[in-house]
């Protein structure tokens, strides 16, 4: 079930942002200022209790941008991430955005095919931004172009 996350859900994104990033994790007072911006939406997905996927997207006029997309490693390869962002994009084109851009690590192979299966193309680099030769690609989708799910 997808559904917009609420201060309720804090203590479940919390441990599902620290199971899916480790040291990269965000902290809970981060998690907990994005729940409480108005121009940021947070998606769980979860089961009758635990959360097991969550997505932090921000809109500011008519572009949005992905901060985060993080599965519960128990259940990765079950289409969550995919969900989520039917779910985002629905709610981004509600918001009037445009367009979303994200970064991801030059490293990070499955979440780039993630995001070549859901058209989004390069617009950009950032040299060594993770660490020494690990580049943040730049990525972005036409959001005019998508079907809301």
């Amino acid at each position: 079930m997808i559904r917009r996350a609420t201060s309720d859900d804090l203590d479940g994104l919390t441990t599902v942002e620290h199971l899916a990033f480790g040291t990269g994790a965000w902290s809970r007072r981060s998690l907990a200022s994005q729940l409480a911006d108005p121009d940021s939406w947070i998606a769980v997905d979860t089961d009758a209790v635990n959360i097991q996927a969550s997505m932090v997207l921000r809109v500011a006029a008519d572009e949005a941008e992905l901060l985060r997309v993080g599965v519960h490693p128990q259940h990765r390869c079950r289409g969550l991430a995919r969900l989520l962002f039917a779910a985002g994009l629905a709610w981004l084109q509600d918001q009037g955005a445009v367009r979303l851009f994200l970064e991801v690590s030059s490293h990070n192979a499955p979440a780039r095919d993630l995001y070549a299966s859901l058209g989004f193309t390069g617009c950009g680099r950032r040299r060594d931004y993770y660490s020494p030769g690990e580049d943040a690609l730049l990525l972005e989708l036409a959001l005019d172009a998508q079907e809301p799910s």
